[in-house]
């Protein structure tokens, strides 16, 4: 009986997903549709293979496998919105679909990919961004999530997708926390292949989870003083993250020692870490808090975003479906001046908090 409390909660956000929500899946673009557009995508990942059109399957891997995707940008669908495909319901012109999909033998095949890639980016365009995804994300998901975000801030650089093997299901929380801990060699890995490129520099953007394995992995990192892995990284950037507070004031400490800044997209208002905090039997994560002095000093920089109106119903993503929050990012990314940009100088945060306020309503925690 204590079990069934226990997931009492996910339970029912399970029954209100499914009922409104299908879940992300991919499909390979038509042979008589050629793509208007398309992204390359990079993909890095502790999931086991499987075949087309999924690529990737919901198991453990200890190889880290890696993939060159070319995806298809539809050009008639709203900003921050995804219609994932069906077998009798593919659409180009509002799904993102897959043009094509290159697996990479290695490591090293994943770093001359990375080049390559870099050097079809506009001229002076050097930098890359690694997106990782959070609790309940297939494959799919995780990559079309990674590829609305950055097509809808207007990004330019390398775009990385770090998939580690969450089992895609709201019931399985436990089994993706111990998942997020096997991850992280393989991110670690990714990292390494990346600094070992021609980037000038990256952003991790990490979310819900995948903040776990992002923090843990550069903790790791920074206490080890593996400069040679760390010296590329920009910054990193935790979306909504499902973290412990006093977990993060450890993993973050070394991580900020080590000159990397650290940004927190925040919100008042998430279903979903709320119901992360009430199985722990805590008062709040680390992605929603509205003050830096609940961090206990730590110099990081917090974005509260709980007075924006989206995010889908446990408003856990609301960076990549608001499109207030996206238009924002998109202006502050082609003004040189993004806070998802490695182009800023100095502080990682560089517009002022009456500024954001203005244009979007977002708060910028004090």
């Amino acid at each position: 009986m204590r079990r069934l409390f226990f997931y009492l909660p996910l339970v029912i956000a399970g029954v209100v997903l499914a009922g409104c929500s299908p879940r992300g899946t991919l499909a390979v673009l038509p042979e008589t549709s050629a793509p208007m557009k398309e992204k390359t995508v990079l993909v890095a990942t502790s999931r086991t293979l499987a075949p087309a059109p999924a690529f990737y399957g919901e198991q453990r891997s200890y190889k880290t496998n890696f993939s060159e995707f070319a995806i298809s940008i539809p050009p008639e669908r709203a900003v921050g919105e995804v219609d994932y495909p069906r077998s009798n319901n593919v659409d180009p012109t509002t799904q993102f679909l897959v043009s094509s999909v290159t697996r990479l033998e290695n490591r090293q095949a994943f770093t001359r990919a990375i080049n390559a890639d870099l050097r079809r980016q506009p001229a002076g365009v050097s930098q890359g961004y690694v997106f990782i995804h959070g609790f309940n994300t297939n494959s799919a998901e995780g990559i079309i999530r990674a590829t609305a975000l950055a097509e809808d801030t207007a990004r330019e650089g390398v775009e990385v997708v770090y998939s580690w093997p969450s089992a895609g299901s709201v019931l399985k929380y436990l089994d993706d926390r111990e998942s997020a801990l096997f991850a992280r060699d393989g991110l670690k890995e990714t990292l390494a292949a990346m600094s070992q490129s021609q980037l000038s520099s990256y952003i991790i953007l990490a979310h819900s989870m995948g903040t776990f394995v992002a923090m843990d992995t550069l903790r790791e990192l920074a206490q080890n003083s593996d400069t040679s892995i760390l010296r590329k990284v920009r910054a990193v950037v935790l979306i909504s993250a499902d973290l412990d507070l006093d977990v993060f004031r450890r993993q973050a400490s070394p991580v900020l020692a080590a000159g990397i800044p650290i940004v927190l997209l925040t919100t008042g208002d998430d279903l979903a870490l709320s119901l992360s905090s009430k199985m722990r039997g805590q008062s709040e994560r680390v992605g929603d808090i509205q003050s830096v002095s609940d961090l206990g000093g730590l110099n990081v920089a917090v974005f509260d975003l709980s007075s924006i109106q989206s995010g889908g119903l446990l408003k856990h993503f609301k960076i990549g479906s608001s499109p207030e929050i996206l238009a924002f990012l998109k202006l502050l990314n082609q003004s040189g001046q993004g806070v998802l940009s490695s182009n800023t100088t100095g502080r990682v945060v560089t517009v002022d908090a009456a500024t954001i306020k203005a244009a979007t309503g977002v708060t910028l925690a004090q």
